[in-house]
Formats: structure tokens, sequence, C-alpha cells
């Protein structure tokens, strides 16, 4: 989720959200370090305070928003019968990602490359509908008339930023 969100802001709205105690670095509590390697942090300024602002966005979010990301995340899931984690590790309990995943048993006698297909289709289609539920909730735009799965020979491609489906275009979240 803080992905999407960190690609959508720009660095001017990213600085007013960023409060400037993290100039002097990033406390060790921080839910930041749970889900995002040192190294990429330490790369650029700029994609730091952009990946800190998309993080303060999801903390400050209203506790009702929070669960009801939550609640629909989990119903996109159960509805797909994949298995979901959906990470959240701040004390305020808000989420920052997620990860979809199916088990499959490769000596079953029923197990071929039909239903080892199906399952990937199951688990990509259920990410696939997750992430647009986000790109929506937070106004990050969607770009309907692209394929946001990609193909074989180009793989994937993201959603245009500046398309959303009220036709706002404003890359930042207000």
């Amino acid at each position: 989720m803080w992905q999407e969100i960190a690609e959508a802001l720009s660095v001017e709205r990213a600085e007013k959200l960023v409060s400037e105690e993290f100039d002097k670095g990033i406390p060790e509590d921080h839910p930041i370090h749970a889900s995002v390697p040192p190294e990429v942090l330490e790369e650029d300024d700029e994609r730091r305070i952009l990946i800190l602002a998309a993080f303060e966005i999801l903390i400050e979010a209203d506790t009702e928003v929070r669960k009801e990301i939550v609640y629909r995340l989990s119903e996109i899931f159960t509805n797909a019968k994949v298995k979901h984690v959906i990470d959240s590790p701040s004390e305020t309990g808000a989420p920052h990602g997620f990860t979809v995943m199916y088990k499959i048993f490769p000596y079953d006698d029923q197990f071929g490359p039909r239903e080892l297909n199906d399952v990937i289709e199951q688990v990509r289609m259920a990410a696939h509908q997750a992430i647009l539920f986000l790109r929506y909730t937070f106004n990050l735009g969607v770009d309907m008339n692209q394929m946001t799965a990609g193909t074989v020979e180009n793989g994937p491609q993201t959603p245009v930023r500046d398309l959303d489906p009220e036709g706002i275009t404003d890359k930042s979240i207000d």
C-alpha cells in the first residue's frame, strides 16, 4: 500500500507531511523499519521523504477508515479463496501492505500444469482486485485503457497515476 501512495505523492506534498524530526533520523520503533529495507531509505533523500509521507498518511488515517480498508481487503481475498496477510506493524493498527498466497501440493496425483495455472491466476487476480480497491480508496487513479497486469511479452505495467475515475489529475493526495 505504501508503495502506491509514495509513487502518487509529489515531493512538495510529501515534505509537508513529514515531520522535521525525521531529518535527524527515523526512530527505531517506526513501522517503516518492518516494511522497508534500510538500504532503500539510504539510497535517495527524495525517495525517503516520499516513503515516510506514505507511512504518515496510513498512520494518520481515521480508525474507522482503517477498519473498513482491512475489512474490504479481507473480503476480496476471502471471496477469491486465497490466503492473505494484511501487514500492520504500527501501534495504531494502520495497514501498510498485504501478501496474497495459496498453498499448492505439487506431488498430489491431481496436480498438473492446469491446476498450477489456475492457482497462479487466482492469486494474481485477488492481488489485482486489492490493488484496484486501494488505488480508488486513496484516489491514486486507475488507467482502465491499459492492461495493469501486463502481457507475456511486456511484463507488468503499473497503472498511469494521473487518470482516475472522477477525472482528477492532481498527482498528490490532499
